[in-house]
């Protein structure tokens, strides 16, 4: 290996056999992240003030998390959710229907900010998913004589804590932060419940990813050692997000570059983006995140997209139709050369990606025009020679 940075390692032709290949499941991730069982017991309410109904919910939330604690550490489980009986059918309902009568004012789970918040998050704001019907059936489960009220309020927090992380996914959302903007009373008499909800939202990447400031400092001892294959975005992200459950992460990346499809050719002043430059739909799009968080202006696409030269000048109207045909040109013979005659692009016997192959169609065409250019001097110095020999007779 010729390169080693940020633990990011350039594959050569003779590394491919010391890849080892790993897998790590689901329930191996939930077993290694294990739940803040102090972090828990901190946040102990102080019941004293409580009616005898909030304190039974308070200790059967409390006994939930202990065991949910015991089983991740354990035995491997799911985080977070109790396992139900064998012997015994928990019937779940994620779409529990809720009227307008039956809504608490006060923890709105359906207002403007909770709603688009959650829309942000890939969530509906309205209901559970199956996932999270999953994780807290103890709360809808029917034979819960508050399941409805567990329910509206499970909606309420969740979305709140959305609506804390989007307002502001430049610097990671902590437990105390939240209990400290949430509603008083709620923050005192559900704060189990609470952290619960954090704790899902944080594991499963609804908040604190991307590129944001960290307030509580990493693990020293990391949990175990992950390898991922491709630092493109997606390897990129993953690597990141690992690192940040406090995991030691190893990318393995075989181009000289990482970015994947992400990427930029530059030759001399002339600057253009090979792919992934335009970000289709915001609505419930992580990149709508991301690009608040390094600060990245997003401009609006028109249906009409002029160019632009490196000065800022717009490209007159006859060269931007010559650039466009001769782009359009590329694709359709990259597009040609794989589904229709089957072609096998290699180099050095290596399978090559499409963006290498659309780059070595760049580089052809350009062989090309530099081949008609000097054609046309060519032509062009001849007819002046012509011209010449004939002012020379005529004079």
């Amino acid at each position: 290996m010729t390169s080693n940075y940020d633990d990011v390692i350039i594959l050569e032709d003779d590394d491919d056999e010391n890849i080892i290949q790993t897998e790590i499941s689901v329930s191996a991730l939930n077993k290694i992240i294990k739940s803040d069982t102090n972090g828990t017991k901190r946040f102990k309410a102080d019941k004293s003030d409580k009616s005898d109904e909030e304190s039974n919910d308070m200790k059967n939330n409390q006994e939930l998390t202990d065991s949910t604690n015991e089983d991740s550490n354990h035995h491997g489980k799911k985080p977070f959710a109790k396992a139900a009986k064998a012997n015994k059918k928990i019937k779940l309902d994620n779409e529990i229907k809720l009227n307008r009568s039956d809504q608490d004012d006060k923890y709105d789970f359906s207002s403007a900010d909770l709603e688009m918040a959650a829309t942000a998050s890939r969530l509906p704001f309205e209901k559970m998913t199956l996932e999270e019907a999953q994780f807290f059936e103890d709360l809808i489960n029917e034979e819960n004589k508050n399941h409805i009220r567990n329910y509206k309020l499970f909606l309420y927090i969740r979305n709140k804590i959305l609506q804390m992380w989007v307002d502001n996914p430049k610097v990671q959302l902590v437990i105390e932060d939240i209990l400290n903007k949430i509603d008083p009373p709620l923050a005192k008499n559900e704060n189990i419940l609470i952290l619960r909800i954090f704790k899902y939202l944080e594991r499963y990447n609804y908040i604190n990813y991307g590129v944001f400031k960290r307030i509580t400092p990493l693990t020293s001892m990391p949990l175990a050692k992950v390898i991922v294959i491709g630092a493109g975005i997606a390897g990129l992200t993953a690597a990141r997000q690992l690192r940040e459950f406090g995991f030691r992460v190893v990318l393995y990346e075989a181009r000289d570059r990482i970015g994947g499809r992400i990427a930029t050719f530059r030759k001399g002043q002339y600057v253009a983006d090979m792919g992934a430059m335009v970000v289709t739909g915001l609505g419930g799009n992580p990149l709508a995140i991301l690009s608040k968080q390094i600060s990245l202006d997003l401009v609006k696409v028109k249906q009409k997209c002029p160019l632009y030269d490196t000065n800022g000048r717009m490209i007159q109207k006859d060269r931007d139709e010559i650039i466009e045909k001769e782009f359009n040109k590329l694709l359709e013979a990259t597009s040609y050369l794989t589904h229709n005659l089957d072609f096998d692009c290699k180099i050095d016997n290596k399978a090559i990606s499409l963006g290498d192959a659309l780059e070595i169609l760049i580089k052809l065409q350009e062989k090309f025009v530099k081949k008609k250019q000097i054609e046309h001097y060519a032509k062009l110095i001849g007819e002046q020679e012509k011209f010449k020999s004939m002012s020379d007779k005529v004079g």
